[in-house]
């Protein structure tokens, strides 16, 4: 597809590496520097190493990377992005054909990789197919009721779970899956980590939500607003500590060493910080101070997750 005319060109940037990165209206902070969407508002955005890709209210698939914006895509009307912690390629579900169609694109290729209607024919209305994960060569497609394994070399799908529902599988992290299990005594959620999903798990941990660093060595839970860090190769909970905030929310990991992470306050009038965390000395540091609004008007900003923030 072609460029839009109407953006004006850049400067070229750095996009393999991993800064304080947030979205306000059009315009998208990526440490010091800034791009403009020009007359763009996204809704949602991740990060490639070629470029951000965003998605406007239409779903509409968009690159910004410095020097213009350029449509990729339609049809993303689920406004949800997937991408693996390192290199090129997003993601997405393109709604407007007959039947959902899985797209697996090469942001700096500028070409797709994969396009398929796969298992969608019988997909249920009230559960949305979806593109689970990206890592190591693989795309892991959701059907709402399947999930596909897709070889992006050869082509080619694997059923690797054929009861499973479009929320199951949270990510995959250098060839670990981390999905929701329910235990049997009250059927809390929890979640598993390990490498078949259709395996009894090694080990489970508390938690609802899901964070994972990119060589799968640390996993953050989050279970009503209690965070936990937690080292997948003892299965050991850390000692994160983070004073002055009841909460924080991970954004993006700087390899295994660091992340990024929204910290909130314990008064709703006090604006947002983003903060840098550490998993050696298991301590977070302002990295920008108040740079959103309160947690009521959070969706008025975008952070780099691959889904809208409400």
């Amino acid at each position: 597809m072609n460029d839009d005319p109407s953006q004006p060109a850049g400067q070229s940037m750095n996009f393999t590496e991993r800064r304080p990165t947030y979205a306000e209206g059009d315009v998208i902070h990526f440490g010091s520097e800034s791009l403009q969407l020009g007359d763009d508002e996204l809704t949602t955005f991740v990060q490639t190493d070629a470029g951000f890709v965003y998605v406007t209210a239409d779903g509409t698939v968009k690159v910004a990377d410095g020097r213009r914006t350029t449509k990729i895509g339609t049809g993303d009307t689920t406004q949800r992005l997937t991408v693996d912690d390192a290199g090129t390629l997003v993601g997405w579900v393109d709604s407007s054909a007959k039947r959902p169609e899985f797209v697996v694109y090469d942001v700096a290729a500028r070409r797709e990789i994969v396009r398929t209607a796969e298992g969608t024919a019988n997909a249920p209305e009230d559960k949305a197919p979806r593109v689970s994960a990206i890592d190591d060569g693989f795309a892991y497609f959701s059907t709402g009721t399947t999930i596909y394994r897709w070889h992006l070399a050869t082509g080619t799908g694997t059923v690797i779970d054929s009861q499973a529902g479009p929320d199951k599988l949270h990510s995959v992290d250098a060839g670990r899956f981390t999905w929701e299990v329910h235990r049997a005594s009250d059927d809390m959620s929890q979640i598993a980590v390990g490498t078949d999903l259709r395996r009894p798990p090694a080990k489970v941990y508390p938690g609802w939500d899901t964070n994972v660093s990119p060589d799968a060595r640390y996993l953050m839970t989050d279970m009503a607003d209690e965070v936990r860090l937690f080292d997948l190769r003892t299965g050991n909970q850390l000692p994160l500590k983070f004073p002055g905030y009841i909460l924080i929310v991970p954004t993006q990991w700087q390899g295994d060493a660091a992340f990024y992470a929204v910290g909130f306050k314990k008064s709703t009038d006090e604006r947002l910080d983003l903060l840098r965390c550490s998993t050696s000395t298991l301590t977070c540091q302002v990295v920008s101070a108040g740079f959103a609004p309160t947690p009521v008007d959070l969706p008025e900003f975008q952070l780099p997750v691959g889904f809208v923030l409400d």
